[in-house]
């Protein structure tokens, strides 16, 4: 019979665990890598709070968890040497990184201090989160134009998407990566077997208890019996862990743990795939372009029938409600639920002249042959559809400022809608000037979306003495 060596023995048990050799990970020297490894636990602890300030609205936590996070990216992007004053071309964007990480910090300190404001919550949800993924899209060079653009829309997917979830278990895997020193020689600072054997088992046995837990709840409302002989046990079960916890009194301490789990994966995927993963676009702006070629077939004539058509409509709009207009300026006092008639109209008639004109200058952009600036005739056309839709614009925000909040007073409704009025006749402005100069309208038209929006969330309670 042979006897197998203690070696033998130790380097049989080692196989039986699996070590992560090839991943993101892999280029990393030790003390790198053991910043990632240190990180997924940090990453958990912030997360941790997400889910306090969410399942028990406590938004105090969003500005201490925002420095913690921007801290975070910053500090594993210095240990990758790519510092924050250096950040040129595939090394990040200055500009868009400085903007992102301010109004993240600036939308979690209100949030802090105020809560979410009444009728605001879904967009101040949103905002905060689109600047932190934004921040971590332009520190890491991943915005797909090396700045916001007209491929926006693709780095949202990227961020939200794209990055998250294709590097979703890397919080768990970076701890199975094998340190490049021991990749290449045997070292004698192994984790004992029995450890690593009392990990898997631990392991095992919770996640067999959370599946039999699982079927159980659901057996359990199938057979009245199979429910009786095991609500018993399930019952001295509950016991023993409420003897156990009954220090603690909080009672969604599970929930947030539960929660705070996925959420610690999302963001160490967003953040680790954007700093370590390869930056081979599969999509970019001249790949775009390429793709969107065939499709540019229209002939000019279609954009004079188009925009000609709704120039003629909007200057016999103009010209016939001319009397409606003189009517209102001249009137002096104007009943409550009449203001609020006239502003309403007028703002969703903005709205939504305002997405239809942005939506034809989009479909000839996929289109038209050739793009309408670079034409005399489809120029002109362009800049009077545009010329109208700020007269829009104007008039819309004259009878919401002129009428509803200056007799009235705001309310939180009429401070968004304004807000969103002066952003689409902002809008409005770029585009014209982008007919005649080359410049990147996109990039400034979201940018102060973005800063007046952040604006907004100061001005909110000192308006309305919250």
């Amino acid at each position: 019979m042979e006897i197998m060596t203690q070696e033998h023995l130790t380097s049989t048990v080692e196989e039986d665990i699996p070590i992560l050799k090839e991943s993101i990970f892999s280029s990393l020297d030790d003390g790198v890598l053991k910043s990632f490894q240190w990180g997924a636990l940090f990453l958990y602890l912030l997360s941790y709070f997400y889910a306090s300030s969410l399942l028990e609205f406590q938004t105090v936590y969003l500005f201490p968890m925002a420095i913690g996070l921007i801290l975070f990216v910053e500090y594993l992007a210095n240990k990758l040497a790519h510092p924050f004053f250096q950040m040129k071309g595939p090394g990040g964007n200055l500009i868009e990184t400085r903007l992102f990480l301010t109004m993240t910090l600036l939308q979690s300190l209100a949030l802090s201090i105020w809560g979410f404001h009444p009728q605001m919550e879904f967009f101040q949800f949103v905002v905060l989160h689109a600047s932190f993924v934004f921040y971590v899209l332009a520190r890491t060079g991943r915005l797909t134009q090396g700045r916001l653009g007209i491929m926006v829309w693709f780095d949202s997917i990227q961020a939200f998407l794209i990055l998250p979830f294709q590097n979703f278990l890397t919080g768990v895997l970076v701890f199975l990566q094998k340190s490049s020193s021991t990749a290449h020689k045997t070292s004698d600072k192994k984790i004992p077997s029995n450890i690593k054997h009392l990990g898997t088992i631990s392991l095992s046995i919770l996640v067999a208890g959370m599946l039999v837990f699982f079927v159980w709840t659901q057996l359990s409302q199938v057979s009245e019996n199979f429910f009786s002989l095991t609500s018993g046990i399930g019952t001295q079960i509950q016991l023993f862990f409420s003897q156990i916890f009954s220090s603690i009194q909080d009672p969604l301490l599970l929930p947030k743990t539960l929660f705070a789990l996925p959420v610690s994966l999302y963001l160490y995927g967003l953040i680790s795939g954007s700093l370590l993963g390869k930056k081979d676009k599969f999509l970019t702006y001249k790949k775009f372009q390429k793709s969107i070629r065939p499709l540019q077939v229209s002939p000019t004539y279609t954009a004079y029938i188009v925009l000609g058509s709704l120039c003629a409509i909007y200057a016999l709009f103009f010209l016939t409600g001319l009397s409606e207009l003189n009517q209102l300026l001249g009137s002096g006092n104007i009943a409550a639920y009449a203001a609020s008639s006239v502003a309403v109209a007028g703002f969703w008639q903005l709205v939504r002249v305002s997405l239809l004109n942005f939506a034809v200058l989009a479909a000839f952009y996929l289109i038209a042959k050739k793009p309408l600036w670079d034409q005399k005739g489809t120029r002109l056309m362009t800049t009077l559809l545009f010329i109208f839709a700020s007269l829009l614009a104007l008039l819309a925000g004259w009878k919401l400022f002129g009428i509803y909040i200056f007799l009235y007073g705001p309310t939180p409704l009429r401070l968004l809608s304004a807000w969103f009025v002066l952003v689409l006749l902002i809008w409005c402005m770029l585009t014209l000037i982008r007919l005649y100069k080359p410049i990147q309208a996109i990039r400034i038209g979201l940018l102060y979306a973005l800063i007046s929006f952040t604006f907004l969330c100061y001005l909110y309670p000192l308006l309305l003495n919250r």
